[in-house]
């Protein structure tokens, strides 16, 4: 082999192995991340604002309540991610940084009660015993105090409290109302032994303990809604408003043997907005479409059916008067009118 050859061969290879040293010291200098880039975060984002509207160029309106089940296919984002049992740290600490929609409004309530995020910031380990303990204290002083979620003396204002007991935002809600409609709250059961013997006390009778029960944030397959329709004859635009939310829980009551069904709470829908805006749903055909649920709220993407609209009769809901198919018919009937009178304001 010539000396030219040989000296053409050592440079290959001296640059085959320094190639390979590169790669090897790259590989070993690189970072975690969990995202192939940089993720936008949303803290700041606000919601989309409303149009402003006169009362003068409302020329009509109509208020309907709507129901919403979590379980159809289209409305799955709201309902997921979920686990079979929840304990009060479950907030803290959502899938992937996403919350189911009650989840969410679960810690937007803690946050108000017990400054949920002062909580996990100051000690991230603290047990649910502990957190618990503080929003209930927090919960006492508050309503000594008689503050709000937005720190101002109490009056009869909705946005003075969080979470109300009915729609009209007349009677307001406590923590603790909350924890026990979604399944939480204490029990006494028998005390066993280490054998699995009840254990009695020197009368005879049995000894309880008190235990806490898990929130069953998956038994909450529904949503209602309350909602303004009216024509701004300014715009010459049908407009929507939400006006409340309210979570509902359906479970079979073993002491009573019977199916139940439990309101969580009636939220005041612009309150939440805030909160809506700046947490992520999941999208089904894109991970990177930075969707929220104020989008889905606000751009109408899910599916639901009116359950009652103002009437005459106190707001009777359709089930008082109609049932099965014909309540389906009625509630159908409510929707194509609000359609039809926009329709018909125009002249083709």
């Amino acid at each position: 082999m010539r000396f030219s050859e040989k000296t053409y061969i050592m440079k290959r290879l001296t640059l085959l192995l320094t190639a390979v040293v590169f790669v090897v010291s790259a590989a070993a200098q690189f970072t975690l991340e969990p995202e192939p880039f940089l993720l936008n975060e949303r803290a700041e984002k606000e919601p989309v604002p409303y149009p402003n509207v006169r009362q003068a160029d409302i020329m009509w309106s109509k208020t309907v309540w709507r129901r919403i089940d979590l379980r159809e296919k289209i409305n799955l984002p709201l309902y997921y991610p979920v686990e079979n049992y929840y304990d009060i740290n479950s907030p803290f600490f959502p899938l992937d940084k996403r919350y189911n929609v009650v989840s969410l409004l679960l810690y937007e309530v803690m946050a108000y009660y017990g400054n949920t995020q002062a909580i996990k910031n100051t000690d991230p380990n603290n047990d649910k015993v502990t957190v618990l303990n503080k929003l209930l204290e927090a919960e006492q002083s508050n309503e000594k105090k008689g503050f709000g979620p937005l720190g101002k003396k109490s009056d009869p204002s909705y946005l003075n409290y969080y979470v109300y007991d009915d729609d009209e935002f007349k009677i307001p809600k406590s923590f603790t109302s909350v924890w026990e409609s979604l399944g939480g709250g204490y029990d006494s059961v028998p005390k066993y032994s280490i054998y699995g013997e009840e254990i009695v006390d020197e009368n005879g009778k049995l000894i309880y303990e008190k235990v806490e029960k898990s929130m069953r944030i998956d038994q909450v397959v529904e949503l209602q809604l309350k909602e303004v329709w009216y024509f701004d004859k300014n715009r010459s635009k049908m407009e929507v408003r939400i006006l409340a939310i309210c979570p509902v829980r359906l479970y079979y009551d073993e002491y009573f043997k019977k199916d139940m069904r439990v309101e969580i709470g009636w939220f005041y829908f612009p309150a939440v907005r805030k909160a809506f805006a700046n947490h992520e749903v999941f999208n089904r055909g894109n991970d990177a479409e930075r969707r929220s649920f104020d989008d889905i709220f606000f751009k109408r993407m899910f599916n639901g059916y009116i359950y009652a609209e103002t009437n005459v009769y106190n707001n009777r809901k359709i089930n008082e008067y109609q049932q099965g198919a014909d309540a389906l018919h009625e509630a159908e009937e409510i929707k194509d009118d609000i359609f039809k009178f926009e329709h018909d304001l125009w002249n083709y």
